[in-house]
């Protein structure tokens, strides 16, 4: 699957003049959307074509060598946008950038979220976010960033104008605190220190596209959108390099096994998995 090799470089590779042309979108791959870009005349050719503009100047079909890659994973925006709902919980995250990412060498996946609570709802839900969180571990070079998760009954005005109903009601509000901060300040850290030559943002989280940019425009690193959710946030698309989609397909390629092993011994998905 060449598609990884597949993406547009703003301004071209650190210095160098991308060689772009112009695919239809019949010729794009499947698991790839592209945008045109604004500034560029390849960019204005595929627009007045309606086809997408490429660049196929990237540092592994440039070198012959797969480029360095960070993953960066909003835990939660994967979850509630790729995997709630279906039988693809039990997602092996190292198979599914290696499926995603083929032509990239990716040296570390962090994966940002916060440890969950009890519900009335969902008494079990920490239960099965710690079996999972486990597994993870048995992926080489992936780390796990944690932020807070706050549960608390507030007093919330309903909606609608039925008189049968009160007008103030009380509901559980859940919040998760630090993720996405968490998730920019390493992307920016590990740009800076020179860690990468491409990063790969899992979200769809509009309060990234400034760090996104930060990275694309003012540092010259390529950046994947790599977005779980079916409806984009153009803003993200429009600051990223490039954007791939995560179809079911593919999740479903990149299942841990069941039972899984590790350093202390044998353990199941969750059952509701």
């Amino acid at each position: 699957m060449g598609h990884g090799r597949i993406r547009r470089w703003s301004g071209g590779l650190r210095g160098q003049e991308p060689v772009a042309r112009v695919l239809t979108a019949a010729e794009a791959p499947e698991t790839l959307n592209l945008y045109p870009p604004v500034a560029s005349a390849a960019g204005r050719e595929a627009t007045q074509l309606g086809g997408f503009c490429i660049s196929e100047a990237s540092p592994s079909s440039m070198t012959g060598v797969p480029s360095r890659t960070y993953v960066y994973v909003d835990g939660f925006n994967f979850y509630y946008g790729a995997v709630r709902g279906t039988p693809h919980k039990w997602c092996d995250l190292g198979a599914l950038f290696g499926n995603l990412l083929p032509a990239h060498d990716v040296l570390a996946t962090k994966y940002f979220t916060a440890r969950t609570k009890p519900r009335p709802n969902d008494a079990d839900v920490h239960v099965r976010q710690e079996v999972y969180f486990r597994a993870l571990r048995t992926i080489p070079n992936l780390s796990i960033h944690l932020g807070t998760f706050r549960q608390s009954v507030v007093t919330a005005r309903s909606a609608g104008s039925n008189p049968a109903i009160p007008r103030f009601v009380q509901v559980h509000k859940t919040e998760e605190k630090g993720s996405d901060v968490n998730l920019a300040s390493n992307l920016l850290l590990d740009c800076f220190r020179g860690r990468f030559d491409v990063a790969a943002v899992v979200s769809n989280d509009t309060d990234l596209v400034e760090p996104i940019r930060m990275v694309v425009r003012e540092l010259g690193f390529p950046g994947v959108l790599i977005n779980p959710h079916p409806k984009p946030a153009r803003d993200l698309i429009r600051a990223s390099t490039s954007y791939l989609k995560i179809r079911a397909g593919v999740l479903a390629a990149s299942q841990f096994p069941n039972p899984l092993t590790d350093e202390r011994g044998t353990f199941h998905k969750p059952t509701s998995w």
